[in-house]
């Protein structure tokens, strides 16, 4: 069975290529992070030989936690981009010691115009790359549509007692009208957990009456779920404008990772009753 994109092998090793690629990515997915990164990493090169060796030693100390929380999560879970705070504020700490003159063994030390402009861009460019950024890339290339819309076709094709299985994007909406509602997270069979996670049992999946999920993956659930399912709706909701994809490679295979995150995606469902 071809299983849905975010399944994963069931064993712990079967799932070592992706969890290695997953911490690599973990570094760059916060756009302020890396800036600050580049940034520290030139004041550290021009003013180390003039920072305290106790403020050093906090630095390596910021520097192992950067590197490690994304292999810590990973090997022992997952590394979700909503755990990116976690290694930008020892970022932010480490640009701090390293900017602040008071980090100097001498105290006649001048904080030089050079280190000023630099500290300031770094802030002023984290501030531009971080949710500034996210916000101009949703608007040139998001096709987005009012949630009460998306609820109202939810609404029209729900019954009492229906018991669902919905994606990310309409999982909120859905729950709104059903008491009973699936998401991925509920089954490692559609998301990278650890082995020993709980999978729909054969009864669970009996349950399900109405799937909320992409149409072009119909056949993946169709053969995970049991049965026939006949379409009550049209496809609905957010989707990506293809047509605005930059045509240049490097630049559109940042922006497709980009965009592939489970907190970025954008893609438009369609609602399946069980015959």
């Amino acid at each position: 069975m071809n299983k849905p994109t975010g399944a994963t092998m069931h064993t712990y090793w079967g799932s070592l290529g992706k969890r290695l690629s997953g911490i690599l990515a973990s570094y760059t997915g916060d756009f302020s992070a890396v800036v600050l990164v580049m940034i520290l990493f030139v004041a550290w090169s021009w003013r180390r030989h003039v920072i305290t060796s106790f403020r050093h030693q906090v630095l390596v100390f910021l520097v192992m936690i950067y590197f490690l929380i994304p292999i810590i999560f990973s090997f022992t879970g997952h590394f979700a981009f909503y755990y990116a705070y976690l290694i930008y504020l020892p970022v932010v700490f480490a640009a701090l010691i390293v900017c602040s003159p008071g980090s100097d063994r001498s105290s006649k030390t001048t904080f030089k115009p050079l280190m000023r402009f630099l500290f300031y861009g770094a802030v002023f460019s984290a501030m531009c790359v971080g949710l500034p950024l996210r916000l101009v890339l949703g608007a040139i290339f998001y096709e987005t549509v009012p949630r009460k819309e998306c609820r109202q076709v939810i609404r029209a094709q729900t019954r009492a007692g229906d018991v669902a299985f919905s994606d990310y994007p309409a999982f909120f909406e859905v729950k709104q009208e059903l008491q009973a509602v699936f998401s991925p997270m509920y089954s490692k069979h559609f998301v990278e957990l650890v082995p020993s996670a709980h999978d729909f049992t054969p009864e669970e999946k009996a349950l399900v009456t109405l799937i909320i999920v992409r149409p072009d993956r119909l056949a993946d659930y169709e053969a995970y779920f049991g049965g026939k399912w006949k379409a009550v709706s049209e496809p609905f909701g957010d989707a990506i404008r293809e047509e605005k994809w930059p045509k240049t490679p490097m630049f559109a295979r940042v922006l497709r990772h980009h965009f592939e995150t489970p907190q970025m995606g954008r893609y438009r469902l369609q609602l399946f009753r069980r015959e």
